[in-house]
């Protein structure tokens, strides 16, 4: 009978420890009433200085991502710079304005089922995003069973 207990006790502390630190490390849509739309910074994690600045908008209930601006270019390297390497109807295309990811499908944790154009091979692949907190988005680039996490930072000013 005290075996008994003692698996009672157990059982019920692991689901309370369960419920109290799980629910906010789970990947989510919203956070604290924050969803992904705006601008997000892609951050250099050797320099702490933006590489890049995403817009997120929504359209027809898809999600989608383009570059607004690449900060350590002058404004004449931004209107020279194209896509090189991309084998799609973005080959060609200034880098500034481009759209980098579509068609995200909101679901109940994350975004998924979307595309990622990766620049620096000019291959797409499947991604899928989520809140960290209300101000850190992960984006996640795969292929089966292989995948790459970037952490993007919401833009404030």
């Amino acid at each position: 009978m005290q075996n008994l207990m003692n698996l009672f006790q157990f059982t019920y502390l692991l689901l309370l420890f369960n419920f109290l630190f799980s629910s906010g490390l789970k990947a989510q849509v919203e956070f604290n009433g924050k969803g992904i739309l705006g601008k997000w910074r892609i951050v250099d994690v050797k320099t702490d200085e933006d590489k890049t600045i995403m817009e997120i908008w929504e359209k027809n209930g898809n999600y989608f991502a383009k570059i607004v601006d690449i900060p350590g270019l002058t404004e004449e390297e931004k209107n020279s710079t194209f896509c090189k390497k991309s084998t799609d109807k973005r080959k060609g295309q200034k880098l500034v304005g481009m759209e980098i990811i579509s068609n995200l499908q909101k679901g109940k944790e994350k975004y998924s089922e979307g595309d990622i154009l990766d620049l620096s091979k000019g291959k797409i692949f499947k991604c899928d995003i989520w809140l960290e907190n209300e101000d850190r988005l992960k984006v996640r680039t795969h292929v089966p069973i292989i995948y790459k996490d970037e952490v993007w930072l919401r833009k404030t000013d």
